[in-house]
């Protein structure tokens, strides 16, 4: 593109608050000499000026100009101003009224940089009035675009659109394609900031073809980062994502370190929304570190603004409070309305999740009255939408809805979809508080189906978070429809509502048109039968309703679809902490003993205290004392265990009469939440007897996933041979690195296995994480007998790792992640006989860790742990499960079995009970 002869502001990324908080992108074109032109009044006329003096002066009004472009650069806005204001007085000297009208525009640059806007727009009309006078199109041009940016900046947008409407012919006519270029950009940041996305997005793509054309980095990445900005704001999350990345990449070779702090800003906006608010904090430091080091106060206001966006959001309220300040004290200071208005918001939302809804109430009443003296419809819906979530908060449903009525209004008309979908579902809680369920329901459908618009297309990390910051509205849902009797509507939303993520994954390794399928209706009920009949199984789907209310579905191979609900008492621990505190007590394999005073206190831990637990497990696997010091028993014996006993009767006690009388009968089990870790096998009935003894059983993350899965068995061809390793050469972990320590059981366990296949087990260095993950792809069955770690300790937050031998180019860790980058078409089987190997991250994903990896990388099935499993037990376990299977190709039976025959010389469940087959039975 070529050169300018004045100053030019592109940001001009405009935004607003949690959806928005402004980009200032500020770009400025070195500038050229200006010819001679005509007198300036009051100063001599022409004539009365020798032509070499003219000339003189004017050549060094030009180089005070060159200069202070160089100056304002450098954003050394005292020296650059300086020198401006000595080429305005070589301008007027020489009777240049040319020079004199862009100069003016140039210092009106400064005074807009400096935080003067005011001041800056008196420059500009001055600039303005001289180039009309003079005819300086080119200088009209330049003057008006200015304008057209200044005015929205202060949030007149009819003023601004006056302007550009004006200037867009105007550099059409004299073919000036950097003009043009400027003004279809300004025109597209004022239609974003009026709520008009789809004329925005038309106005920014021809600003970019024009960039693209002139070949102009700096055009295009400015342009891309606007574009980044209305995708963002309609909902189009990978749009926005590759946008800010191309604009990120463009900074990035063109050393632009204010377009990289502006752009660092709104990626660090874009993850608050995606709910990855860890990647948030991440980028936005970067952005910080960035803008206080080039000393521009906007890019800081934003940034602080950003970063206290995230931690409202968090369960660090308080810590939003000081930055959020700042961040407005400066927008103040700077004139900067919209984001005044904004960031208001944000910290309206801070003190409200602080319990202080009196400065909550006026932090929104101040920042609805700036959105609407600016005209700002984002701005005034979302300030609406803040002020019914305060009145329900305050117990006044009926004025809550009437505000969120009013601010759906706004925001249905601008097409802010993400918005609309939390105000949908606001609306549904206010709605279910004034018991008016079936409005409710109309609400709470349309936000998941909104919910569901914003999802395709986005990373599986991206939409497993984003998908956290929705599943609330899931949840309400389902409550609202079983409320109303419509149980099974509430089984198709429950259906909606989990491991989203999870089936695009399975969907893609299946075939594209499957992932098609995905991203339009869900499972129909018709649907969700066949999946019953297909899999010849009775399906078992729990939900989470509430702290202690859980709902059950019962499918089975003839269609029938039964509901049943069970509460847990007030007192009660809640439904996440039995099932966890039952978890606990299958692997200690006891009832109640001086322990449980141990367990309870285990069960009332978070999980970053879980964590720290298991970093103690892997000191004692680095010592060699994990379980293989622990003896067998000596004589077989039955203990009941109470907390076993209490999730049976809250889990299998009200559909025992739906469930097959035939053990052999399959059983699958669909869990959500902390559920996923339940051990379903070794609950026990009032009996003593357990659940493995009565039924044939395997879990899945959701029905729909088995209906892939089943599909994917079917495209199976040929045969494969299996893998078997065992005890591989242990790797190092932790700080120090100490190295894992020996399994020589679950090398005995490979070798018995391997036999069993009429194959050869893989041990000791042999075993190394290259070589093994190179021969899944062509095996039917893998058997990993190893150690498993919970940890993510990639830190891609994709929890879990298998402990394989270290080679010079691996580290001997094969993580989750790595695992989900692998395709293995013709795996039947994985058995994981290692640690914790069904642990991982639990989310409305499901649990996030080796399991799903492998079924997204395209196994059937997985077998899993829950706990640290007993080397000598799980030995015995895994070499009979094998035999059973060589005759019997059901895996659930098979593992069934196995269960049953280890029991007999090892009763407690902990040595037989951990683990779970997922996915496919056949």
């Amino acid at each position: 593109m070529p050169r300018r002869l004045f100053s030019r502001l592109f940001t001009r990324c405009s935004s607003s608050s949690t959806r928005n908080l402004w980009l200032s992108l500020l770009l400025v074109l070195p500038l050229a000499a200006l010819p001679s032109r005509a007198a300036a009044e009051p100063l001599p006329r022409l004539a009365q000026v020798h032509p070499s003096a003219q000339a003189r002066l004017t050549v060094q009004a030009d180089e005070r100009l060159q200069q202070g472009a160089s100056q304002f650069q450098r954003r050394q806005w005292d020296t650059a101003e300086h020198l401006w204001q000595e080429a305005l007085r070589l301008y007027r000297q020489a009777g240049n009224r040319v020079g004199e009208g862009r100069v003016l525009g140039n210092l009106a640059a400064i005074q807009e940089a400096i935080g003067r806007p005011q001041a800056a727009l008196r420059l500009f009309q001055q600039s303005l009035a001289v180039a009309e006078e003079m005819g300086d199109r080119r200088g009209i041009s330049f003057a008006l675009s200015n304008l057209g940016f200044l005015h929205t900046r202060l949030g007149q947008y009819d003023e601004a659109i006056a302007r550009l409407q004006v200037a867009l012919p105007l550099a059409q006519q004299m073919g000036d394609r950097e003009g043009e270029y400027d003004v279809l950009n300004q025109l597209g940041i004022v239609h974003r900031a009026q709520g008009r996305y789809d004329e925005a997005i038309a106005a920014f793509q021809q600003s970019l073809a024009i960039a693209q054309a002139e070949n102009s980095r700096r055009g295009q990445a400015n342009v891309l980062g606007n574009l980044g900005n209305t995708y963002t704001e309609q909902g189009n999350y990978p749009a926005a994502l590759e946008s800010y990345q191309k604009t990120l990449e463009l900074a990035q070779q063109g050393q632009d370190r204010v377009m990289q702090a502006g752009v660092l800003q709104r990626l660090g906006q874009l993850y608050t929304r995606l709910g990855n608010l860890s990647r948030a904090v991440a980028v936005l430091e970067d952005g910080l570190a960035l803008a206080r080091g080039l000393g521009d106060r906007r890019l800081q206001a934003y940034t602080l603004g950003s970063l206290g966006t995230v931690y409202a959001r968090t369960t660090e309220p308080d810590r939003a409070v000081p930055l959020l300040q700042s961040a407005i004290e400066i927008t103040t200071q700077l004139e900067d309305r919209p984001n005044e208005s904004a960031l208001r918001q944000v910290l309206g939302s801070a003190y409200a999740a602080m319990g202080n809804l009196r400065a909550a109430r006026q932090q929104y009443e101040q920042a609805l009255a700036i959105a609407r003296s600016i005209g700002d419809r984002a701005g005034e819906g979302q300030a609406l939408g803040e002020l019914g979530q305060l009145l329900t908060d305050e117990g006044k449903p009926a004025e809550a809805i009437a505000r969120y009525q009013q601010a759906l209004a706004i925001l249905r008309e601008i097409g802010d979809r993400p918005n609309q979908g939390r105000a949908l579902s606001l609306l549904g809680e206010a709605l279910v508080a004034q018991g008016n369920l079936e409005a409710a329901a109309d609400a709470l459908t349309e936000a998941v189906d909104i919910w569901e618009s914003l999802r395709p297309g986005l990373s599986d990390a991206d939409q497993v978070s984003l998908f956290e910051t929705q599943a609330s509205t899931y949840r309400l849902l389902q409550q609202v429809l079983i409320d109303l009797g419509k149980t099974q509507e509430a089984l198709l939303i429950a259906e909606r509502g989990r491991s989203r993520a999870f089936l695009e994954l399975v969907a893609q390794r299946l075939s594209a048109q499957a992932a098609l399928r995905l991203q339009t209706p869900p499972p129909s009920l018709s649907e969700i039968r066949q999946i019953a009949r297909q899999q010849e199984a009775t399906l078992v789907q729990y939900t989470l309703l509430d702290r202690n209310r859980l709902g059950i579905w019962v499918i089975r191979p003839d269609g029938n679809i039964q509901f049943r609900q069970t509460t847990l008492p007030e007192t009660a621990l809640s439904i996440e902490d039995t099932a966890e505190q039952t978890r606990v007590a299958a692997a200690l394999g006891r009832g109640a003993t001086p322990t449980e005073v141990q367990v309870a206190s285990l069960v009332s831990q978070t999980r970053s205290d879980l964590r720290d637990n298991l970093r103690d497990d892997l000191r004692d696997l680095r010592d060699n004392r994990a379980v293989t010091d622990v003896p067998a028993p000596t004589a077989p014996t039955r203990r009941l265990s109470r907390k076993l006993q209490t999730l049976h009767q809250l889990l299998i006690e009200p559909i025992a009469d739906l469930l097959p009388r035939d053990p052999a009968a399959q059983v699958v089990f669909i869990p959500q939440g902390q559920l996923y870790l339940v051990p379903f096998a070794t609950l026990q009935a009032a009996d003593g007897s357990f659940v493995i003894e009565r039924h044939t059983i395997r879990t899945a993350p959701a029905i729909q996933i088995l209906g892939l899965t089943h599909a994917r068995q079917d495209q199976r061809r040929g045969s494969a041979s299996p893998l078997i390793v065992g005890n591989p050469t242990m790797p190092s972990v932790g700080e120090p690195p100490q190295p894992l320590g020996s399994l020589p059981y679950a090398e005995q366990e490979a070798q018995a296995i391997a036999q069993i296949l009429d194959t050869q087990a893989i041990t000791g260095s042999q075993a190394s994480e290259t070589a093994i993950a190179q021969r899944m792809a062509n095996a039917r069955i893998i058997h990993l007998a190893t150690h498993g770690l919970l940890d993510d300790v990639a830190g891609l937050g994709v929890p879990g790792a298998l402990a394989l031998a270290p080679t010079a180019d691996s580290d001997g860790l094969l993580t989750s992640n790595e695992i989900l980058g692998l395709s293995l078409p013709n795996t039947d089987l994985v058995v994981l006989s290692a640690c914790d190997t069904g642990r991982g991250k639990i989310t409305g994903d499901g649990v996030i860790g080796l399991s799903r990896s492998f079924i997204s990388a395209g196994a059937s099935s997985v077998v899993v742990s829950l706990w640290a499993v007993p080397d000598d037990s799980t030995a015995a376990l895994m070499t009979a499960f094998y035999q059973n299977l060589k005759h019997n190709p059901n895996r659930a039976q098979a593992l069934r079995q196995a269960m049953l025959t280890v029991m007999q010389q090892y009763p407690s469940s902990r040595d037989w009970g951990a683990f779970v087959l997922i996915g496919e039975a056949e």
